[in-house]
């Protein structure tokens, strides 16, 4: 015969396996255990600043950090280092390639002779005199090309024709954005422009926008965690 003790027991576990309603909001489900993972400065060994981040195709996470492009495959952290070495934003387009904004840079990933991916620049393609444009705060790939926004220029990259087009802002580029596959961008005391084919036009209403304040580079860094790290020129 069973004891009270026992017999208490067996319905309440009985009575958390079928009887409580709560049950369906239990964390882990058929789709697993979900969890989180921080990885700190000394686990990839690079700077504490990060500003962007995606996978490519195969599972590769890749990081935009103060120091270069960060690659991670699951188990290794590996830096790929860029000219000026500081990266803002990537961008991967539908045939995988990686596209890198940085400080005065552009370009993208491609694999040396051994399958490691290195950094390649595409400013042999831009005139000399258009080539200190300081942070490429956002890149995006398009059907229509890879977009590379700046405060002063906005360039597309064409890869199949390897041909690299620069819009001049009149006064200073703001925020940019794509919608449906259309790039748009904010134009300092004209508005939002959208580009059409190869021109850059004032989309109806957009004047709205030409005198709007908006966060600066500098205010963007809001959200991510101040480690109170000096920051140093990396070797």
């Amino acid at each position: 015969m069973k004891t009270l003790a026992q017999t208490i027991v067996t319905l309440f576990v009985f009575g958390l396996l079928f009887g409580t309603p709560q049950n369906k909001y239990v964390y882990c489900q058929n789709t697993g255990c979900k969890y989180f993972k921080n990885y700190t400065r000394e686990e990839y060994e690079s700077s504490p600043q990060n500003w962007s981040i995606l996978q490519d195709k195969r599972g590769i996470i890749y990081a935009a950090n103060h120091a270069g492009v960060l690659e991670f495959d699951g188990i290794s952290w590996r830096r790929i280092k860029i000219p000026h070495w500081s990266v803002r934003s990537m961008a991967v387009d539908t045939n995988g390639t990686i596209y890198v904004g940085g400080k005065n840079e552009i370009g993208f990933l491609a694999p040396d002779e051994k399958g490691a991916l290195q950094y390649v620049s595409l400013l042999e393609y831009l005139e000399e005199n258009k080539r200190n444009f300081s942070n490429v705060w956002k890149t995006y790939a398009t059907n229509e090309g890879i977009y590379f926004s700046t405060s002063k220029f906005l360039f597309r990259w064409n890869p199949g024709q390897k041909r690299l087009e620069v819009w001049e802002a009149k006064n200073r580029f703001k925020f940019s954005f794509t919608c449906d596959g259309k790039f748009f961008i904010r134009q300092s005391n004209i508005g939002l422009m959208q580009m059409k084919g190869d021109s850059l036009e004032s989309i109806p209403g957009g004047e709205t926008f030409a005198g709007k304040p908006h966060l600066g580079g500098n205010q963007r860094r809001i959200g991510l965690v101040n480690t109170g790290f000096k920051q140093e020129k990396p070797g």
